[in-house]
């Protein structure tokens, strides 16, 4: 009897490790936009520390955000390819439509370029910041969304909670919130904005006059 109740509760303590282990999505949400001029994201995807892999792959971008919902853990890396414009067929023949004869030569101004990232997170770090942008606001709850911002041959990817300060949003700070300056303006704010978000990758992927070769 003593024999079999050790193997339970050996079962059990095993169990609980095994449970201790389960996923744990920072946010559910995810985007992607660019900072300037429109990109086509190709393939862009975020792996967290539990294996998991989120797809922010959303085709053509400009300005922000495209959005869906996924699911993501604290990242720990990022890979991915896109280009300048909105990519072949339909779009980029649509965005040329749009073009405007005072913005220039569509062919001399619309210098087309290729880009891609394969770059490592540092976890613990996005971790901190993450727990930072959790504790930020005094009265404020909103879900946390997880989105890459691309600009040219620059590749970003933040963490944040959105508050609008001329809306019925409370965006009262918590005191003493951020002493480890861990958080940054959001890099797409209004001037008016209070936005703060979390950095978690900021890098320069490689940029290539013609398209990569798999």
């Amino acid at each position: 009897m003593m024999v079999n109740r050790l193997t339970i509760i050996g079962l059990l303590v095993l169990l609980a490790g095994c449970l201790g282990e389960k996923p744990v999505s920072v946010s559910k949400i995810s985007q992607s936009g660019s900072l300037g001029a429109p990109q086509f994201i190709r393939d862009m995807r975020i792996t967290d520390i539990y294996g998991g892999v989120g797809n922010f792959a959303y085709g053509g971008v400009q300005g922000c955000c495209a959005s869906a919902g996924v699911g993501m853990g604290v990242p720990t890396a990022i890979e991915g390819s896109w280009e300048s414009g909105w990519g072949s067929g339909y779009w980029a023949e649509e965005w040329k439509r749009r073009w405007k004869p005072e913005w220039g030569n569509y062919d001399d101004v619309y210098d087309k370029k290729w880009y891609r990232i394969d770059g490592e997170i540092d976890s613990e770090l996005a971790k901190q910041k993450i727990d930072t942008m959790n504790n930020y606001y005094k009265n404020h709850s909103v879900p946390p969304i997880m989105k890459v911002l691309v600009d040219g041959p620059k590749v970003m990817l933040l963490y944040s909670i959105l508050c609008v300060s001329d809306t019925t949003d409370d965006c009262t700070v918590n005191e003493g919130a951020d002493p480890n300056g861990l958080l940054s303006p959001a890099p797409n704010r209004r001037s008016d904005s209070v936005a703060m978000v979390a950095v978690l990758y900021e890098g320069m992927g490689e940029v290539s006059d013609k398209p990569f070769e798999d």
